[in-house]
């Protein structure tokens, strides 16, 4: 085989504790499991072109492994304008690409698992939707930028662990550090931590402090449609005024009864955590009842005096 020599790599080949240099012109990468387990090479001797001073030369195919090669200067000047792009599957979060996976149903695998982290087994008409816009894509990326696949539960902790993220509160009426923390799930003195020239002394309604809070990459948003029977509180209705009894007198005439209702409602947790709820119909099962009271009008006679 006879190539030109205008372009090549310098590499060297160690075997049987001796070491030859030569000079690539062509390179095969052998890739087994993404992992570039060895190459093969067109080379010629670096000491025979030396000699010859020649720009041609009789090139023969040999085997080198990873290291023989990439371990060289040249190769890694050279690395940027080798291109080998390989199949893979992406997570797609509002756009960005979070997570990469070998196959589409691994891709889909670990949404599925994300959303059975929520899902109750009681409940039969849960909806479990995500709350950013989530698409699985087929992506082709360059092998040398890669560096290797994660497992599924890997993906998953990484999207439930999330990342760290600066949020603004404005404390409200009734708030307190302990409650803020609580709120968003942090520890104890991270709000302190966050704010070191705090001073709790002044803290009031209106207060703006800075928290430091992990968000999940993907938030799982499940809708459990329920149905659920509660109580109409009952009302007093107003006074009844009777000469039966004395001025100041008050006597029961009707004890109140709570009514029923049923509500069908659809509720919404995010990530485990109850967010709200709508009622989308209700039903009056039983009428509350009033209660009622007697208040006396008639005048207290005065004692006769003797």
């Amino acid at each position: 085989m006879n190539r030109n020599l205008d372009r090549g790599i310098v590499c060297t080949k160690h075997e049987n504790n001796k070491s030859k240099q030569f000079f690539v012109t062509s390179l095969v990468l052998i890739i087994v499991n993404l992992f570039i387990v060895g190459c093969e090479a067109d080379v010629g001797l670096v000491s025979d072109i030396m000699q010859k001073n020649e720009t041609t030369v009789n090139l023969t195919t040999v085997n080198l492994t990873t290291k023989d090669v990439f371990d060289t200067n040249e190769f890694q000047m050279v690395s940027d304008s080798i291109r080998i792009g390989i199949d893979m599957y992406a997570i797609e979060v509002d756009g960005k690409e979070v997570a990469y996976m070998e196959t589409k149903e691994q891709a889909e695998d670990v949404l599925e698992k994300l959303k059975g982290k929520y899902k109750s087994n009681e409940m039969i008409e849960d909806r479990i939707l995500f709350k950013e816009d989530v698409k699985i894509v087929k992506v082709k990326r360059d092998i040398f930028d890669f560096n290797d696949y994660k497992t599924e539960d890997e993906v998953i902790e990484q999207i439930v662990k999330g990342k760290k993220k600066l949020k603004t509160h404005k404390v409200a009426a009734g708030e307190y550090l302990g409650s803020i923390e609580n709120k968003y799930g942090l520890e104890y003195g991270a709000i302190l931590d966050a704010n070191p020239n705090l001073d709790i002394r002044k803290l009031s309604v209106g207060t703006k402090i800075n928290l430091i809070v992990v968000e999940p990459i993907i938030n799982v948003v499940v809708i459990r449609r329920l149905e659920r029977i509660e109580p109409i509180p009952y009302e007093r209705a107003p006074n009844i005024e009777t000469d039966k009894y004395f001025i100041g007198e008050f006597h029961l005439k009707q004890e109140g009864v709570d009514g029923e209702v049923k509500n069908i409602l659809d509720v919404y947790w995010e990530n485990g955590k109850k967010t709200g709820e709508i009622v989308l119909e209700s039903t009056i099962l039983k009428e509350p009842i009033d209660k009622v009271i007697y208040r006396g009008i008639k005048p207290r006679s005065t004692d006769n005096k003797n």
